[in-house]
């Protein structure tokens, strides 16, 4: 059995004590003299709690590890994929610093791992990833104590342990997951990085357009484990969704990185009925404001993949939107669809409805060719596009 504890409180570091009290504790997971890598969620370049990890819970793990024996250290790469964009060291840590000074800590080291020295590595056993370059801290150290925030993703529907590692990574290396396949991609990553403790940080938890354009809302919850793939079939279940839709959760269970279903996990403090909570999905709200724009979707059991595809024209038209009124969309494995007219069919999947419209092929097609195929059936001008938006 694989133990997830549950816990609430309003005081978030009560909820984060409460967690690990059921699992025996930091020191069962942290020994004397260990260096402990404390990897938060910082996906943007401000404190938004509800988006990044709560101050309070990276301090109150600080101070578990330093309890226990521990020598902690937080860090993370860069936040943003632009270059003059402000890193981990000029924001999230401002708030983190303040919250290690309340706990008696100012001494734990706040590490911008982007700054580090990138090591080349195998991942053994990979199906996609099968290697990467990676901070030197984060090989060295001897734990690694992952806490993401319980929210939403436009690609991913959900981001909790499994998908956080994916910031260890630098840029260049995340751009590259993505290309190879995200989902499989992280569960490859975290078959090597094998966090010793996955603490989900649902103090603030977001709905909606997550990663970053969610909408945050109290849950002063904490779920806590010691296996990442387990961590992530409970979250994903306390947020109302059935984790087997979860690609990248089906793909851990194929790894074997941890349980295979619910019954494998031994649910510790609170039960899983008691916090349920139904997430407004990133999916919800794309097709709200595509039906907002005049534009009709027609979808069934599209992956994650075409999805982020479809979503990123959403940004790239900008001024342009105003013009695609009347279009319709066709994701997925869908069998049967009348033709019309401004039709655009995308991906593999729809392959059996090609000829209800412009087809765009790939799995998934790059935004660029979808894009492309909006310029030509909506009449706009294709510099008027920003594809690398």
């Amino acid at each position: 059995m694989f133990p997830v504890s549950i816990a609430r409180h309003s005081d978030p570091t009560a909820a984060l004590r409460g967690a690990m009290e059921p699992l025996g504790g930091m020191a069962c997971i942290v020994a004397p003299g260990e260096a402990v890598l404390i990897k938060p969620n910082n996906v943007v370049g401000r404190y938004m709690p509800g988006t990044v990890t709560s101050a309070e819970i990276v301090a109150g793990l600080a101070k578990l590890v330093v309890e226990s024996g521990g020598k902690p250290f937080i860090g993370e790469n860069d936040l943003d994929f632009d270059p003059v964009a402000e890193c981990f060291m000029d924001s999230c840590a401002r708030h983190y610093r303040d919250a290690l000074d309340r706990v008696g800590l100012p001494e734990v080291p706040l590490v911008n791992l982007s700054k580090d020295e990138q090591v080349s590595v195998d991942l053994p056993g990979a199906k996609v990833f099968k290697n990467t370059r990676i901070a030197r801290r984060v090989l060295e150290a001897d734990k690694i104590i992952d806490a993401p925030v319980m929210k939403t993703h436009d690609q991913t529907q959900i981001t909790l342990g499994i998908k956080n590692l994916k910031g260890l990574l630098p840029v260049s290396q995340r751009r590259r997951s993505h290309s190879l396949g995200v989902e499989q991609a992280i569960v490859d990553l975290c078959a090597y990085i094998r966090p010793a403790l996955v603490v989900i940080d649902g103090t603030t938890a977001a709905e909606g357009m997550g990663p970053t354009g969610g909408t945050p809302f109290r849950m002063d919850l904490v779920v806590a484990s010691a296996n990442a793939l387990a961590a992530d079939m409970v979250g994903a279940t306390i947020m109302g969704f059935d984790f087997k839709d979860i690609h990248f959760i089906r793909y851990g269970v194929d790894s074997h990185l941890g349980p295979r279903n619910l019954d494998d996990i031994e649910v510790l403090g609170l039960p899983i009925a008691a916090v349920r909570r139904p997430f407004v999905t990133a999916q919800s709200v794309v097709l709200e404001q595509y039906r907002q724009m005049g534009i009709e979707v027609v979808a069934h059991n599209a992956c994650s993949g075409c999805w982020a595809e479809f979503r990123h024209i959403y940004y790239s038209l900008g001024d342009q939107r105003g013009k695609v009124a009347g279009l319709r969309f066709v994701l997925g494995q869908v069998r049967d669809l009348s033709p019309g007219p401004k039709t655009i069919v995308v991906g593999s999947c729809a392959k059996a409805v090609a000829g209800c419209g412009r087809f765009v092929e790939g799995c998934p097609p790059q935004h660029s060719q979808i894009e492309a195929a909006v310029c030509a059936e909506a009449d706009i001008d294709p510099a008027k596009i920003d594809t690398y938006m």
